[in-house]
């Protein structure tokens, strides 16, 4: 006879820190000894997961590999301490094979990050040897873990206003955990529409769709206005957004089906903010787009959209979205049709020190009530080191950047000298 202890240490994270709280000491006995019985065989298990208010059931096979009995076929663990609880029931024994039937409907009070184990017993008569304390029944053992899974926030619409998408969602099915709270709602956009699918045990959002965690919003909060920012989101796009719930354990939700949509372009729109000439008089290149005409978004049938139209060119220096009282320039026409002017040079800048931000405003007999998107020059820094310049740059502008080429002037002319994804780049090789 053999005696084993097991100590079981149960720690808890703190601010961060885990923290130890305690210890459970089990003990057991091993009897070894010579028989002929061989022990009965569980089929494998796989893990799996189930959605809250959703049922999972399935069979369990155990056959006694020496063609013997099976008098006990049994199931313990988490499922069957829950409420609901789960249920296990068998074919009659004792018998040569024996199926049993595992069945649950987990509630969201079970929604959680971590799996609930279940492990399956199955135990023999013991024969061909004698029965105890000669011969001994032996069992087998197989485990599985099933993670209990809340479901997605549902019908999610996104409406677009202006340069901005709102969102809104439906929170009637999502799960609230008396013991894992609800924390809110995280909330992801890309820039294309797309069908994904997750995993049957896949939550929250996968790294691999390609979407950016744009905002978390709290529990009772069901809409969002998504702004980029304060930049406003970029015309020409179709936006995809997706919204899962997380909870105080750590565990995501499924995410939702995605909401798409495109900006109604019924507003200037920046394309262009170039520096000409960098100095203490520089130059910048300002360039827009005109709102579309009907019959597609800017109806100029509507008796409030008639003329005249205007443009209004607003300045800020640094990177501030510049405010009505910066006017920089205006240009107006009593038709649209003739509203052609969609480009501004503006001198005497001191482009070396600073960057400047630029807005279009429109109007026809009523102010627009859409804010129109700001977009600021391109402000470059370098930081000398040992034989090499680092280079870095930032801009604030609604349209999304996907590379940078770097150009060094070489006493004529422009060379190029590097690509990167990056807003930094390190020119090496130079002299002090």
């Amino acid at each position: 006879e053999y005696n084993f202890a097991i100590d079981i240490v149960e720690w808890r994270k703190f601010m961060g820190n885990w923290i130890k709280i305690g210890t459970v000491r089990r003990d057991m006995q091993v009897t070894v000894c010579q028989c002929q019985n061989v022990a009965p065989t569980i089929s494998d298990l796989n893990d799996t997961c189930i959605q809250a208010n959703s049922n999972l059931t399935f069979t369990v096979t155990a056959i006694d590999a020496g063609n013997n009995d099976i008098q006990a076929f049994t199931a313990t663990g988490g499922p069957f301490n829950a409420s609901p609880q789960a249920t296990f029931t068998t074919s009659a024994m004792p018998s040569t094979t024996v199926t049993g039937t595992f069945s649950w409907t987990p509630s969201c009070n079970q929604v959680r990050k971590a799996p609930y184990l279940v492990t399956f017993k199955a135990t023999d008569d013991g024969a061909p040897d004698p029965p105890p304390p000669t011969g001994i029944p032996l069992s087998d053992y197989e485990s599985m873990l099933i993670t209990v899974i809340a479901p997605a926030p549902e019908n999610l619409v996104a409406s677009p206003n202006c340069t901005r998408m709102d969102l809104t969602w439906d929170a009637s099915g999502v799960c609230k955990p008396s013991a894992n709270p609800h924390m809110g709602y995280k909330i992801y956009r890309k820039a294309s529409c797309d069908t994904f699918s997750p995993g049957y045990c896949q939550t929250g959002m996968p790294s691999s769709w390609g979407y950016a965690l744009i905002a978390s919003v709290g529990p009772n909060v069901t809409s969002f206005s998504d702004d980029n920012g304060g930049l406003g989101l970029a015309s020409g796009y179709t936006y995809a957004y997706r919204v899962c719930a997380y909870y105080f354990d750590g565990a995501e939700s499924y995410i939702s089906a995605p909401a798409c949509a495109k900006l109604v372009r019924d507003v200037p729109i920046i394309t262009n903010v170039d520096v000409i000439s960098t100095g203490t008089s520089g130059q910048i290149n300002v360039k827009w787009l005109k709102p579309v005409a009907d019959p597609f978004n800017y109806d100029t049938t509507i008796a409030s959209n008639h003329g005249p139209y205007q443009f209004d060119l607003l300045r800020a220096k640094g990177y501030v979205p510049p405010s009505t009282l910066l006017l920089l320039q205006s240009f107006s026409s009593p038709y649209y049709a003739t509203l052609n002017t969609t480009s501004h040079s503006d001198i005497g800048l001191n482009t070396q020190t600073s960057a400047y931000t630029y807005r279009v405003d429109f109007y026809d007999t009523i102010p627009q009530s859409c804010p129109a998107q700001s977009a600021s020059s391109v402000f470059i820094s370098c930081i000398p080191n040992d034989n090499q310049l680092q280079l870095t740059w930032n801009e604030q502008v609604p349209w999304n950047n996907y590379r940078y080429d770097i150009y060094k002037f070489n006493g004529i002319s422009w060379d190029s000298i590097g690509t990167t994804t990056a807003q930094t780049f390190t020119d090496t090789g130079l002299v002090n």
